[in-house]
């Protein structure tokens, strides 16, 4: 049905009074690495953004790769765009050397239901250490545990569920990693950590990496069994994880980057930690129009410690600090987080970030090509959290995975905390973060 004019400029009238007046002659541009079907669905939201405020948008795709380094060529050339997506990869880098203005102003001003509505974890992936909101969640990249249905059937298994504990999590991959014609080889494997942050296994412990002043923490008795407990799915010890090159003997290619995403579509393993994305590209048949076996999902399992978490990653918007249209901009990344744009990333398999959306029926919540247990997704969100802030994670982090020398098996865990531990806080003050 088409709106009368008196109410669509009633709309625009109340929307823009929200966050800031902008003039209707306003353009802003924005950066975004949307292409395909995501690139057409959010041109439609553009144009309601637009149709609704009178602000014209011009969207530029720029790949992903490149985004952050152009970026900072636009900044100190003065072409920067009025709002970009962003990415937890460097957000928080960009953020703290000035790029992006902070929304905590036009938030106060805002109508606060709507803030309200958008899951408290997928905010604080855009905030700094001091919990300022420096960019708008667009989507949530949250991993939950999937898992092959056929392959627990065949071995009359119990599924993975809300029970599940890290003994009992270890127990079901060590019965799925098999030599099934005793030929010295694995053909089946417990999990591919393909899309999984180990880094939360101590959180989920209640442990930290660092210490309240930002020294390593790595000592501490939560790590140490969180690290533990991590080592025994390798192969010095149990061997559970889809190892590089193990499964080319049944006709999967170690040289494809995808390889661990290939064996599990091909049923060759049991369990992996995804996000809500990954069944479309990775369960879903394209020859055969089905899926490629029965699938669900579960929980990350409860720790020593009672508990679970996840991380939330996902993408965002900023405002730059060097728009002339601070307000429009602040108007557009607050659009994209609105009920149209999520539900169009709804629809295109990303995880909305307001919850009334992400509980909307047939979209995130009930559509064909999720599995049974959906809410599990949601559930997710309640226990997501970001990465560490204030201690350049990308940076730090690199040290922090050099821990994978005990997870190889070729030294010790006193010797890898206590190399990893000095390689971490040398990193930290050359970064400035300690002294």
């Amino acid at each position: 049905m088409r709106r009368s004019l008196s109410l669509v400029v009633l709309v625009t009238l109340c929307f823009a009074l929200s966050v800031g007046v902008a003039t209707a002659a306003e353009k802003i541009i924005w950066w975004h690495w949307n292409s395909g079907e995501a690139e057409k669905a959010f041109e439609k939201v553009v144009e309601s953004f637009t149709e609704n405020t009178g602000i014209e948008v011009e969207p530029q795709a720029v790949d992903w790769a490149e985004l952050k380094e152009k970026l900072l060529v636009g900044i100190a050339g003065g072409v920067a765009p009025d709002v970009t997506a962003v990415t937890s990869t460097w957000f928080e880098e960009l953020a703290l050397q000035g790029a992006f203005e902070n929304l905590d102003p036009y938030i106060q001003r805002d109508t606060q239901s709507f803030w309200r509505d958008i899951f408290p974890s997928s905010l604080a992936v855009w905030q700094l250490e001091d919990g300022s909101q420096y960019a708008v969640p667009l989507d949530n990249d949250i991993p939950v545990l999937f898992y092959n249905k056929s392959l627990f059937d065949d071995m009359a298994l119990a599924y993975p569920d809300q029970s599940t504990t890290w003994d009992s999590w270890l127990e079901m991959a060590t019965k799925h990693t098999r030599d099934i014609d005793g030929d010295g080889l694995k053909d089946y494997y417990g999990m591919t950590n393909w899309w999984f942050n180990w880094h939360m296994l101590v959180w989920a412990n209640d442990g930290t990496f660092f210490t309240p002043d930002k020294r390593s923490n790595l000592n501490s008795p939560a790590v140490r069994q969180a690290l533990e407990y991590w080592a025994e799915w390798f192969a010095p010890k149990r061997g559970l994880l889809a190892a590089w090159d193990e499964l080319a003997h049944v006709g999967y290619d170690p040289a494809n980057r995808l390889y661990p995403a290939h064996a599990w579509k091909g049923g060759r393993i049991a369990m992996t930690p995804a996000g809500a994305w990954m069944p479309t590209p990775f369960v879903w048949d394209t020859t055969k129009n089905e899926w490629s076996f029965p699938f669900d999902a579960a929980p990350l399992p409860l720790s020593y410690a009672g508990q679970r978490t996840t991380t939330n990653e996902g993408q965002g918007n900023a405002v730059m600090a060097s728009s002339k249209h601070k307000d429009a901009a602040f108007q557009f990344a607050r659009w994209l987080a609105d009920t149209e744009s999520q539900k169009a990333a709804a629809l295109l398999n990303q995880f909305p970030v307001r919850r009334s959306v992400a509980l909307q029926a047939n979209l995130f919540l009930a559509r064909d090509q999720w599995p049974a247990n959906r809410n599990i997704v949601i559930q997710a969100a309640e226990y997501a959290r970001p990465f560490p802030k204030g201690v350049n994670w990308p940076v730090s982090s690199a040290e922090i995975n050099k821990l994978r020398d005990y997870f190889n098996g070729t030294v010790s865990l006193d010797a890898a905390v206590t190399n990893v531990s000095n390689l971490l806080e040398a990193k930290l003050k050359e970064l400035s973060i300690i002294k």
